[in-house]
This record gives C-alpha cells, sequence and structure tokens, in this order.
C-alpha cells in the first residue's frame, strides 16, 4: 500500500554526514509527486536506492542516486491520514544483480 499521506510522502536520502548526496540526476528525493515514476504490473512501487545506474528504463524512472557507503533515508508524510499510526513502512529489501 502507499504511504497513507492526504497531501504528499517523499523519501529523502542523506549521505553518511547526514548531507543531501551530490549525484548525476541531482535528485535528492523521491515521492508520489516525482515525475515519470513506474508502477509496478500489479500496482505496486519499487524504488531503486542504489548506487550504479540501473540498467533498466523503469529502474531509472524510479532510482534514488545512493553513495556506495552508508547513507539514510527519511519517509515524510505530509497530512497523513488517520490510519497512519498503524500503517508499517515497507521494509528495505537487498538485491542482488
Amino acid at each position: 500500500a502507499m504511504p497513507p499521506a492526504e497531501a504528499f510522502w517523499s523519501v529523502t536520502l542523506y549521505d553518511a554526514d547526514r548531507y543531501l548526496y551530490p549525484n548525476p540526476l541531482r535528485r535528492h528525493a523521491i515521492g508520489d509527486r516525482t515525475r515519470g515514476l513506474q508502477r509496478d504490473p500489479d500496482g505496486g512501487l519499487t524504488l531503486r536506492v542504489q548506487h550504479a545506474q540501473p540498467a533498466d528504463p523503469a529502474g531509472q524512472a524510479n532510482w534514488l542516486p545512493a553513495p556506495a557507503g552508508r547513507f539514510y533515508l527519511i519517509l515524510r508524510l505530509y497530512h497523513p491520514r488517520e490510519d497512519a499510526r498503524g500503517w508499517r513502512i515497507p521494509p528495505l529489501q537487498r538485491r542482488t544483480a
């Protein structure tokens, strides 16, 4: 399920020093207002948080560039719905190519 926000939601990435990570896309956050996001065939949304640029076009559209080392992610819900208190953030899944 998408994050329960009436206004919008976003995920912002910070490097190990807690600064925005400089990257070729100049993309520091991704969310429901990010243009061109590609939905999965089942209607879900897979965000790619990784250092290397994804090879497939859908992966590139949903890519949040990350440093090769440590980083932090912050999820923000703007004007959260009532059910936000019971909603659980989907766990990150490490995948290998």
